[in-house]
């Protein structure tokens, strides 16, 4: 078997059999092949597709590539929860404590942020002491002791996704549903879940810009994980707007312990929460929907997913006196608040000259997530360092009527170069009216 011969076959259109779909992984593993012939390889996967077959195969191949996780000893049902990526979207850091709180093992290997969208490693890590780490015995540890671990991707866990994903980011090959099922789903396989709930985000800041394609997506996902058993669901979710009122590292984290000490004023969030959160409890524990979501606000309420979040920041090393003093994270060196004469440009002011007050109309959620990244709580590399502290705190959102003389969000970074480029930029997100505008509706549909 020679690699060109699958270059050939898979550019013309044809289905791999397993033996060759085996032989592309193993080439891979051993570095057999060159980076231009598997980059050859990824395009034409790209242009021509794959079956849920070939897709199922590949998927299982790079999940044994390396260890992969038996949690059968936890003696508790397993979930977890993915994110196809988003702006503002902290969800996993409420969700992952309080689905462990209501008595069910969340094994979540979670990533880091790239481009506009945030990773849910760098917001723990603005956490002092918070390590990310483990090794496969000490995640079972963590898994023992505290039902929850929110750990990185280990060097042993999935080593062909980690190959094939570098390279798909260097050669525009990201957006192929085969490989991103592949990806996303051989590191749920690898890392023991039985059951996982997929928030696949759509619109202006998401990677799926269209319901059509997310469905498409979602349906792929769902028969992979079936075919591997893994009993998967996908939440269709709306990411034309940020999430929350707080962009970047450290500010998402304080937004999350405020929401799990019953501060529900983000109540985007705490509604995606308790959404995917009920998901979770019913595929996993087979709870009805109504009583899962009681559940899970119960849970928010009386603070038990919040000792859990301490008992979990405790056990991976993290500072706990952070829940009660926000000054124990990295703080900014500037900030810069900005108003409605900051956002608005110049040939569109007199629409409003006469009104002292108006509404937001929209908030383009991938404008604020390129904004956070310039103020450094992202990166356009996977080399760049991330500042902990920078980002972006709304105070209004969509839909609120503001004045003049409110402000509408603070800027945070380390660099008062990247506030100036920033506040310029950032007008673009941003759109005003008289009127009150429609609510958007977050959850756009369910695929089971």
């Amino acid at each position: 078997m020679r690699f060109l011969d699958l270059i050939i076959k898979k550019r013309d259109g044809f289905e791999l059999n397993e033996d060759e779909i085996k032989y592309f992984v193993s080439s891979i593993l051993k570095k057999e092949v060159p980076d231009y012939q598997v980059s050859s390889f990824l395009m034409a996967v790209f242009f021509k597709g794959m079956s849920f077959k070939e897709t199922s195969i590949l998927t299982r191949e790079m999940a044994f590539s390396g260890e992969v996780c038996d949690l059968s000893f936890l003696n508790y049902p397993t979930v977890d929860k993915h994110s196809t990526g988003g702006v503002g979207d902290k969800i996993s850091i409420i969700l992952a404590p309080l689905i462990a709180s209501c008595d069910v093992s969340v094994p979540m290997m979670s990533g880091r942020g790239l481009g506009h969208t945030g990773g849910t490693l760098d917001k723990l890590e603005s956490i002092p002491g918070f390590n990310v780490f483990a090794d496969k015995e000490t995640y079972y540890r963590l898994l023992k002791e505290n039902l929850v671990a929110m750990i990185g991707q280990t060097e042993n866990i999935a080593p062909a996704d980690k190959y094939l994903y570098a390279l798909r980011d260097a050669t525009a090959t990201v957006e192929s549903i085969p490989l991103i099922t592949s990806s996303i789903m051989s590191k749920k396989i690898a890392e023991g879940t039985k059951n996982l709930v997929i928030d696949l985000k759509v619109g202006k800041g998401a990677f799926m810009k269209n319901k059509e394609d997310a469905i498409n997506l979602g349906r792929s996902l769902i028969e992979t994980g079936k075919l591997n058993g893994v009993n998967t669901m996908c939440v269709l979710t709306n990411m034309d707007e940020p999430l929350g009122y707080a962009i970047g590292n450290s500010l998402e984290v304080k937004e999350c312990i405020e929401v799990m000490k019953g501060n529900f004023e983000a109540k985007d969030i705490v509604d995606l929460t308790i959404t995917l959160g009920s998901y979770m409890l019913n595929i996993s524990k087979n709870i009805d929907i109504d009583e899962a979501k009681n559940l899970c606000i119960k849970n928010l309420r009386n603070g038990k997913a919040l000792d859990k979040f301490k008992s979990l920041i405790s056990s991976q090393n993290g500072d706990i006196k952070i829940i009660d003093d926000y000054k124990k994270f990295k703080q900014p060196k500037y900030s810069v608040d900005l108003y409605f004469e900051d956002l608005i440009f110049e040939e569109e002011k007199n629409k409003f000259e006469k009104e002292e007050s108006f509404y937001i109309k929209s908030i383009d959620a991938y404008i604020v997530g390129i904004s956070a990244t310039i103020l450094g709580a992202g990166r356009t590399k996977k080399e760049d360092i991330v500042d902990h502290s920078a980002g972006i705190l709304f105070y209004k959102k969509k839909g609120d009527r503001i004045s003049r003389k409110e402000i509408i969000l603070t800027l945070f970074s380390d660099e008062k170069e990247k506030i100036n480029i920033v506040k310029n930029y950032i007008k673009k997100a941003f759109t005003f009216s008289l009127e009150k505008p429609k609510d958007f509706d977050l959850i756009i549909d369910i695929l089971k």
